[in-house]
């Protein structure tokens, strides 16, 4: 009896927990229109700059140097930027959009 118990509470709680989980899922499509927002904000800075560092992505939108690196990487992909240098404190990117 008692194992009974035990057993039916695990798949219940189981059950519950996939059943409540699946609710806090955050759309991708907002997530992918946040990030996009973000890097859309991250090209504005070449208004006023020829060069922006990893530094100046970090403090326009208050995120971690992993993140800003990533955003760096995905607008180095797409072929709106690029990076120039290797590590390190001298590495910078400039726009390819605006020499075209």
């Amino acid at each position: 009896m008692n194992i009974f118990f035990l057993l039916s509470a695990g798949i219940i709680g189981v059950a519950l927990g996939v059943y409540f989980g699946k609710g806090n899922d955050v759309p991708t499509t907002f997530l992918n229109a946040r990030k996009r927002k973000r890097l859309d904000k991250i090209l504005t800075l070449y208004i006023d700059n020829d060069e922006i560092t990893n530094a100046d992505v970090r403090e326009l939108l208050d995120i971690s140097d992993s993140t800003a690196t990533r955003y760096l990487d995905e607008l180095e992909t797409e072929g709106k930027i690029e990076q120039i240098g290797e590590i390190g404190q001298g590495v910078f990117y400039r726009s390819i959009q605006a020499r075209k």
